[in-house]
């Protein structure tokens, strides 16, 4: 090795995506539930299509479904949207369970945004809805 070298790396940021990709790639092979990306559309970037699964039944894991939230909801709350996307895919599908991922957009606005509608989903329709908070 030449004078002055070193094998040592230096310590710059790994690329690997955000802890939302990690949740929905962990989360979305459970092909019977819906999964909803509480957050704006973009994030539905990490979706499952570009991934191979198998399934013998349900294609719900498939849907590209996303509150896409935009900057009026990030300052007022997006708690009505996503109450009101849940009521209109629990009417539609019909899901054993919904997974509501909260991205980091509406994580940083503070408070719980995934939290109060997925409870009320789980009271209003007798579903298992569960936040994966991913912020």
């Amino acid at each position: 090795m030449a004078p002055g070298k070193t094998t040592c790396v230096s310590n710059k940021p790994v690329p690997g995506g955000c802890a939302f990709r990690g949740a929905k790639l962990a989360l979305q092979p459970i092909t019977d539930a819906l999964h909803l990306v509480h957050g704006p559309m973009v994030c539905q970037g990490h979706g499952w299509d570009s991934r191979p699964t198998m399934s013998a039944g349900s294609t719900l894991h498939r849907l590209a479904l996303s509150t896409d939230i935009g900057e009026l909801d990030i300052v007022f709350g997006g708690d009505a949207r996503l109450t009101k996307a849940l009521d209109a895919l629990v009417a539609r599908h019909d899901p054993p369970a919904i997974f509501v991922y909260q991205t980091c957009l509406p994580g940083m606005s503070g408070g719980g945004a995934c939290q109060s509608p997925t409870v009320s989903t789980r009271r209003s329709h007798n579903k298992s809805a569960m936040p994966a908070r991913a912020e």
